[in-house]
């Protein structure tokens, strides 16, 4: 326990008190496998930060932290994150409460104290082993980064650059979390972050790029930008690029779109690339669910070009399946 060696009276620093509150007495049996307990247990903390669900010696406590000193306020941070990353806590309630005491000490000012600091936890957490802790800590980052766009967008741009595929794909799950504010004065940086990672080699970046936050969530919200995004994107000589593009019309927001996805996807779907003519025919596939009277006679039509062929008897091989 962090209180041992102490003289008698003399008083625990606040981040030695969390530490006591946070991992609790030592459990009487062994706990569950670290990866089921996090699962477990840090779901609840990415959308949960209510006062109200947390222990009121907790809450005391984080009262005091938002009023701490620097210094004391960067202690508290460096030991909840060391937790979340090692899993040390005894029980899963107290891991919980750590990631929301990191959300809220995060989410205030604590970024314009202390940016690299910030920066740092949100890198090991970013890197973790664990795909929740992964999940938390993009949606970390996208929180912070639309509480202080101006301040901590250089740091998500830094991302893009990482070593880790972790890092660089929070860097896309962050501004497409960003994104649900919808103020047009950000989609073009936002969109500048995605740009950097569309030629990205890691499948587990690409995989969350195209499909994911350009065309679940940037079409969506941001359509216009990043049509014209896309527009310039599809003239790119990189596979990986265009693999993006052609995946970017294969969720719910380009049905609003389907003309300007048809005038993208003919010409890939006529690429030598296999990457690139498959998804090509993954996206039309998906859009002749849709519109099946305007989207198959255009297959039919493509299905009679050499270049086309493929990718268009791919689509419409789906299609006929049901």
């Amino acid at each position: 326990m962090i209180g041992s060696g102490k003289a008698p009276g003399e008083a625990l620093s606040l981040a030695a008190r969390l530490e006591e509150l946070l991992r609790g007495p030592e459990p009487e049996t062994e706990a569950p496998a670290l990866g089921d307990r996090r699962r477990e247990t840090l779901a609840p903390a990415l959308g949960d930060r209510r006062p109200e669900t947390e222990a009121p010696a907790l809450g005391e406590l984080l009262t005091e932290a938002d009023t701490a000193e620097a210094g004391e306020h960067q202690a508290v941070v460096r030991l909840v994150a060391g937790i979340i990353a090692s899993g040390a806590s005894a029980t899963g309630a107290n891991q919980t409460s750590a990631f929301r005491l990191l959300w809220r000490g995060l989410a205030g000012d604590f970024h314009d104290k202390a940016p690299g600091l910030t920066a740092d936890v949100m890198v090991t957490l970013g890197d973790d082993s664990d795909w929740i802790v992964r999940e938390t800590a993009a949606a970390l980052a996208g929180d912070l980064l639309a509480r202080r766009f101006d301040s901590f967008y250089p740091t998500a741009l830094a991302w893009t650059g990482s070593e880790s595929e972790n890092v660089r794909r929070m860097a896309a799950l962050a501004v497409m979390y960003t994104s649900r504010k919808r103020k047009e004065a950000w989609a073009s940086r936002i969109l500048d972050v995605l740009e950097r990672l569309l030629p990205d080699p890691a499948v587990y970046v690409r995989k969350n790029l195209g499909p994911f936050a350009i065309g679940s969530a940037l079409l969506m919200r941001h359509p216009a930008q990043t049509l014209e995004r896309l527009r310039r994107w599809a003239l790119s000589p990189d596979e990986r690029v265009l693999w993006n593009v052609a995946m970017a019309f294969s969720a719910a927001p380009a049905k609003a779109h389907l003309e300007t996805a048809l005038d993208l996807l003919g010409p890939l779907s006529g690429h030598p690339s296999r990457l690139v003519w498959r998804a090509a025919a993954s996206s039309l596939r998906f859009l002749g669910r849709h519109d099946p009277a305007r989207v198959i006679p255009l297959l039919e039509e493509w299905r009679e070009d050499p270049a086309r062929a493929q990718a268009a008897e791919t689509a419409l091989g789906y299609l006929k399946k049901g």
